[in-house]
């Protein structure tokens, strides 16, 4: 991950963090309550950022160490304060790894909410699954937090409006979208270069992101079999916006394989590599979305092992983008 810009951001958090609370309408439901946000917690120069981490498998653990390792390496101070998990087996086993790496004790929560009351806290880490990702994100600009949220934004577009209405009425806080390659050198390059007319008119891009998963994609999770409803695992909550569904414990394990819980290639892989570049063509919104798939080789998972889609743009440019997870031969960027 890049050396973050602490500087500025401690400066920018350290300027708004007296700041009057501001509310919100989602626009999304017509007589919705109007939302307050919390005021924000003051951040000295001196003093650590005090993060939350809502979902602790295998990316939040990993998001732990990563953060961690900014503390321990001298590039920010940064203490993570608060876990939160349904899963009480894989809580545990980020608890332990805070503790043994910061030192101190951290708290521990099964229920998000519980964490963003404390009213201590500067920001949040959330790496649930995807039809978590809007609500927690909302309700943490509510809060008064920063919100690093995993990507993708959100599993449907009704709830990325509604996170973007939150995100508009709130300017002081920072919201990012764990798109990683965003961070590039080269997109920012080429956006400034495409700017400068330095190409001429952008008129065609392609991209992809593609695996050959012999076995069958994210099947690489494993299945915990200490995992179970009601006693180490709240199973209705980890439902949450999607109501009450029978229990399975590949759907727990291996989510991102089901359509209802996941957008899965599209999703989880191509929006790393189309987000990018879309930044750099500065294309505008798309006005015609064609796209074709099927399960080709992996039968099994419900979202398609194949994906091509093509996307026009109202400034007249096409994109071309390719997914696999059977075939890892992809489209040059």
């Amino acid at each position: 991950m890049p050396k973050p810009h602490h500087r500025s951001r401690r400066e920018f958090l350290a300027g708004v963090a007296a700041a009057s609370s501001l509310g919100w309408m989602d626009t999304a439901t017509l007589g919705a309550p109007v939302l307050r946000a919390r005021a924000r917690l003051p951040l000295g120069m001196d003093e650590p950022i005090r993060m939350g981490v809502i979902g602790t498998g295998g990316m939040g653990i990993w998001h732990c160490h990563a953060f961690m390792s900014f503390d321990y390496d001298g590039l920010e101070k940064v203490d993570i304060v608060a876990l939160c998990d349904v899963c009480a087996p894989r809580l545990a086993n980020a608890h332990t790894a805070c503790v043994d790496k910061q030192g101190h004790d951290v708290e521990t929560y099964g229920d998000y909410q519980e964490l963003l009351a404390r009213g201590d806290l500067h920001g949040v880490l959330i790496a649930s699954p995807e039809h978590w990702h809007a609500q927690m994100a909302i309700d943490a600009l509510a809060a008064g937090v920063d919100v690093y949220v995993e990507k993708p934004m959100t599993l449907r577009l009704p709830d990325a409006l509604r996170l973007r209405s939150a995100v508009k009425a709130t300017p002081e806080a920072i919201l990012q979208v764990g798109t990683q390659k965003m961070q590039l050198p080269k997109y920012a390059a080429a956006k400034q270069l495409i700017a400068e007319g330095a190409i001429g008119k952008p008129t065609f891009s392609q991209t992809s992101y593609c695996r050959n998963s012999l076995d069958g994609e994210w099947l690489y999770y494993a299945i915990d079999p200490d995992v179970v409803p009601g006693e180490t695992l709240d199973w209705r909550a980890w439902c949450g916006p999607l109501g009450p569904q029978p229990f399975d414990t590949n759907v727990y394990h291996r989510w991102r394989r089901y359509r209802a819980y996941s957008t899965g290639i599209i999703g989880d892989l191509l929006v790393h590599v189309v987000t990018p570049l879309m930044m750099s063509l500065d294309a505008g919104w798309p006005v015609r979305v064609t796209a074709a798939g099927g399960h080709y080789v992996d039968t099994a998972m419900e979202n398609h092992d194949q994906v091509n889609i093509t996307v026009e743009f109202e400034s007249q440019h096409t994109l071309i983008v390719a997914g696999s997870t059977c075939n890892e031969t992809g489209l040059e960027t």
